[in-house]
């Protein structure tokens, strides 16, 4: 029976020195079909939509329980794979019971034998907590009863999130919006993520030194390559865009940053991962 450790990163040395290291959830752009021919954008309006897969989709063979018999994660809960020092999973949406019913529980091997024996809570739940990393040292760890975990085709993953690329405005020489660095012949983008009719706003300042940008310029034509997504702007009629798909979405991994400004919203950002 295929188990987590056929597919997580291993890494050398012995878990008895103490669970520690940085985990990272990331997520898979799948590939999409899109328009071959021209199209026009109004001001707010989506370009694409497509969704995302996790890395590695998994599920409890069993009840997932601490010492005391506490049900943290029900058998077969999905639970996608979050990159770290050691095999790990966690739950995306709300299990039917136990603790995962109400908070994000990661499961991980510690020993790496090829069954999880270790969990921790971060945050509560939800349908959709897109944004997960930290360091192990600093969570509150728990013993479990040792369980295995199935491997799933992570295309099977119930309710995946939706992932849509939006024109948001023309950024015309001297604007200057408040508490950014935007402005100055720009044509302005941002991503959505989440449920298909709930989903949060995933922006990016234009001059941010960190990839990706979610800007072009507004000197028609022009080209934004963006995720594996590659657009070309034709011409603007007002604040409409004319543009081409040129490459869609498909070869990108991304993870998802929270803002904390009061709104639903984050910052989308390249995924760094392990042997890449």
């Amino acid at each position: 029976m295929a188990v987590i450790a056929s597919v997580l990163l291993i890494s050398a040395g012995p878990a008895s020195a103490g669970v520690s290291g940085k985990y990272e959830l990331s997520w898979d752009i799948v590939a999409t079909e899109v328009p071959a021919e021209p199209f026009w954008v109004k001001e707010q309006g989506e370009v694409v939509s497509t969704r995302l897969r996790p890395r590695g989709l998994f599920a409890p063979e069993a009840d997932v329980v601490d010492a005391a018999g506490a049900l943290l994660v029900p058998r077969d809960t999905q639970m996608v794979l979050v990159n770290g020092p050691y095999p790990m999973a966690c739950n995306v949406n709300k299990a039917a019971a136990g603790k995962a019913k109400s908070n994000r529980v990661c499961v991980l091997d510690s020993d790496r034998d090829g069954a999880v024996d270790t969990a921790f809570s971060q945050g509560m739940g939800g349908d959709y907590w897109m944004s997960l990393e930290g360091e192990l040292s600093e969570r509150k760890l728990v013993s479990v009863k040792p369980v295995e975990l199935a491997t799933l085709d992570p295309a099977e993953m119930t309710d995946a999130p939706y992932l849509s690329f939006h024109y948001q405005r023309i950024l015309d020489g001297g604007i200057q919006i408040p508490l950014t660095q935007e402005g100055g012949d720009m044509v302005r983008f941002h991503f959505k993520v989440g449920r298909e009719k709930r989903r949060e706003w995933m922006v990016r300042e234009c001059r941010e030194a960190t990839l990706p940008s979610q800007c072009a310029s507004s000197a028609f034509p022009s080209v934004l390559s963006i995720a594996g997504l590659e657009l070309e702007l034709l011409e603007r009629r007002k604040e409409d865009v004319r543009m081409r798909i040129l490459r869609p979405f498909g070869g990108r991994s991304v993870k998802f940053v929270e803002i904390h400004d009061g709104y639903n919203s984050g910052s989308l950002l390249y995924a760094e991962l392990p042997g890449a």
